[in-house]
């Protein structure tokens, strides 16, 4: 079959060239400073090693070494301040770098994407016939009811099912099947999607999603406008179908991810709703610089090691990206395989690693991450997780498993296409490949073979 040779988009084509020009300026600006001012960036680059260690420091203990830490990081950020301050020149290269990698880094993202496209499984189904939608009106800071959604959703015809706490958002979907409705939607945040998608399948209708929570991840891998939730209603409406999976552990389904140790302890504290940071804050020097053993997870990682150091195990319905293309998306919500990701934290160099691996890829001592289409997690005790956000304990083994092709999802017809992570995932984050970008033709994906497709 012959392939098409087409350019990249014109948008995408300058996006890579203001990439690459950003960053050939980065360097030089970086380069200038470290010649023409050696002690200077010297004393820069000392002072931000110190202002990291003292930071993980204050972070992961109390008392006086806390104290200490803190007045080295204030000294510290002091010593920068002075350098910068003394040295025009320096301070002007340093901030002439900062603001190369702020255009370059975005710009290089958006060239090493593609435009969204339609899903070749994607199904045009008509107008849902007796449409229903669950609203939780209080969900994302009470977004849903700031916005309208109720009112626009009624003057659709949609018949709405308020929750307002007698009955759970289970009992209303419940309600809703039994009125007959062909096509139930949500509206409300993450963790009250899986189990409704999960009975909604299981009845033989279709699942909407309208993203009213407070970080929608799930309507972002879906492709879904997360900024505007009324026009999630279009998916009543002729739409696109399209059939995802649901993953288990020890039966309670989610759609996003489970995690446990540091996170899942974290959340389980009845203030953390309401007091994020400052309860993540409190918890972490107990959690972190303990023993990884003392979570009692146990697990076999994908080289068939078994495990029972890592402070974090993050299982997710499909893998997530892990790396500065499309990260902290999923590329697919239907490759019927579970994303499994494990942590070890306990000191600054390993936090570090996670940084730079987090940001890279790959895998080493304190990051694993692989997918499987099961998971098992042992442990002696039970088990606190959160649950697509959510506070949940589990009474252990925790079994993990992938549904494929579990739930038909309605799209509105405006919005049939990938999530970010699937428009710039499987790409090199490289000066060649924004060059290739940049001037050198693609294949038309549009013409390619399907086994050549990416």
């Amino acid at each position: 079959m012959t392939v098409t040779v087409i350019s990249h988009p014109l948008g995408r084509r300058v996006a890579a060239i203001v990439a690459v020009v950003a960053g050939v300026l980065a360097v030089a600006a970086l380069l200038s400073t470290i010649i023409t001012n050696p002690l200077a960036s010297l004393l820069s680059i000392v002072s931000l090693v110190f202002l990291f260690m003292s930071a993980w420091v204050v972070l992961t203990n109390r008392g006086e070494r806390r104290h200490i830490a803190a007045v080295i990081g204030v000294a510290a950020l002091a010593v920068l301040v002075v350098t910068l301050v003394r040295d025009d020149e320096h301070a002007y290269l340093l901030l002439l770098t900062i603001v190369f990698l702020a255009i370059g880094v975005p710009a290089g993202r958006f060239a090493l994407g593609n435009e969204p496209r339609p899903l070749p499984s994607d199904e045009n189904v008509p107008a849902a016939q007796r449409p229903a939608l669950v609203v939780n009106p209080k969900s994302g800071g009470g977004r849903a009811e700031g916005l309208g959604l109720l009112a626009a959703a009624k003057a659709r015809g949609i018949r709405v099912y308020e929750f307002d706490g007698s009955l759970s958002i289970l009992d209303l979907v419940d309600q809703a099947i039994q009125d007959g409705a062909d096509a139930i939607g949500v509206a409300g945040g993450d963790g009250s999607l899986a189990t409704a998608a999960q009975a909604i399948a299981a009845a033989g209708r279709e699942f909407v999603c309208v993203p009213a929570g407070t970080r929608n991840h799930f309507a972002l891998d879906l492709g879904l406008d997360r900024s505007d939730p009324i026009a999630g209603l279009d998916a009543f409406g002729p739409a696109h179908r399209r059939v995802i999976d649901l993953a288990t552990v020890n039966g309670h389904p989610f759609l996003n991810n489970v995690s446990l140790g540091l996170y899942g302890e974290i959340v389980q504290s009845g203030a953390y709703r309401d007091d994020k940071v400052g309860t993540t804050l409190a918890a972490l020097p107990d959690i972190v610089t303990g023993s990884p053993q003392r979570l009692d997870l146990v697990f076999t990682d994908d080289a068939g090691v078994m495990r029972d150091d890592a402070q974090v195990v993050h299982v997710s319905n499909n893998p997530y990206v892990v790396s500065v293309v499309g990260l902290g998306g999923r590329p697919t919500l239907r490759s019927g395989r579970l994303g499994i990701i494990c942590l070890r934290i306990d000191g600054g160099l390993r936090a570090a690693e996670v940084v730079a691996r987090s940001l890279l890829g790959g895998s080493g001592e304190s990051m694993r991450s692989w997918s499987a289409p099961r998971f098992r997690v042992d442990s002696a005790a039970p088990v606190p997780a959160g649950v697509d956000g959510e506070a949940i304990t589990f009474a252990p083994p925790l079994l993990f498993e992938s549904l494929p092709a579990s739930v038909p999802v309605r799209l509105p017809p405006a919005a049939p296409m990938e999530g970010p992570a699937a428009a710039n995932h499987g790409y090199r984050w490289t000066a060649d490949e924004l060059l290739r970008r940049a001037f050198r033709p693609q294949r038309d994906w549009r013409s390619m073979p399907p086994g050549l497709s990416r």
